[in-house]
């Protein structure tokens, strides 16, 4: 809920530590996770659990890992385990998690915390074979938060979006979208199923200075125009879906989301 310097995460620019959001809803008996076709240690996902000034800094930001307050998470990059002096595959175990090797394993898992890092390395493009990681992921991971009956808060990412923008590339990023829409698509049917959930939708920051000249529902085409390969300063849409989903409409600023999340949270919960 606070502006901060570039390449920062979870830190003022001052160096004060603020808490993450999975950290402030604990105090209120949510469960927390995160899913993401990036590594764990990219920049959004870490966002929810470590504490940074250099969002690049792989080492300290997996060392926040084993000890957040994530119940759950599924993302690429395990190798990144390895840059600590420390096992933390190991702290990981001690602190509670069960780590799996397959995602259809996750909704039927008896354990209270799961770790699911589907790759060594980075996660390829759907184009170059992901295959449905992110709905499937996504669809097992409600699952499994939804046993236990507690309020939840999960952040599911679709990270290669941002990577098509940067090298102008239509075909991955039609496809980030086609398969991030499917996922949406699982989000809601359970959001229909579960009166009360709240559905989210936005993104950090547009990349590409993207535009649509022209499309073709017939011919099942779209043409792609760029003005940048980079992060621009184009305004992000907010869709909202379910329970209290009209509270955020309007025009603000990007910090005021977590606000008026922390608004809904407080008036329906109370601290532990």
């Amino acid at each position: 809920g606070h502006k901060t310097n570039n390449r920062f995460i979870g830190m003022l620019p001052s160096g004060e530590i603020l808490e993450n959001l999975p950290n402030i809803l604990n105090e209120y008996g949510f469960k927390s996770g995160i899913i993401t076709t990036d590594k764990l240690s990219g920049a959004t996902p870490a966002a929810f659990f470590a504490h940074v000034s250099e969002r690049d800094d792989v080492k300290s930001i997996m060392e926040f890992l084993p000890k957040s307050h994530l119940d759950i998470f599924a993302a690429g990059g395990k190798s990144d385990l390895k840059h600590s002096s420390v096992d933390l595959y190991q702290e990981l175990i001690e602190n509670g998690f069960s780590i799996v090797d397959d995602w259809s394993t996750i909704s039927s898992n008896p354990a209270s915390k799961i770790a699911y890092f589907a790759s060594e390395e980075s996660l390829p493009t759907f184009v170059n074979g992901r295959g449905d990681y992110l709905k499937e992921t996504t669809s097992a991971t409600l699952k499994f938060l939804g046993k236990t009956k507690a309020p939840f808060f999960l952040m599911v990412e679709s990270a290669m979006i941002d990577s098509g923008g940067h090298g102008n590339s239509s075909e991955m990023i039609v496809a980030e979208v086609l398969d991030f829409d499917q996922t949406i698509g699982e989000v809601i049917q359970y959001a229909d199923q579960n009166l009360g959930t709240l559905v989210i939708i936005t993104a950090d920051h547009e990349t590409g200075g993207v535009s649509i000249p022209q499309g073709s529902i017939a011919d099942h085409s779209v043409e792609l125009n760029y003005q940048s390969d980079d992060h621009t300063g184009i305004p992000v849409p907010i869709f909202a879906y379910g329970a209290h989903s009209g509270d955020f409409r309007g025009v603000y600023e990007n910090t005021e989301l977590f606000h008026r999340i922390m608004k809904l949270v407080v008036r329906y919960n109370s601290k532990k």
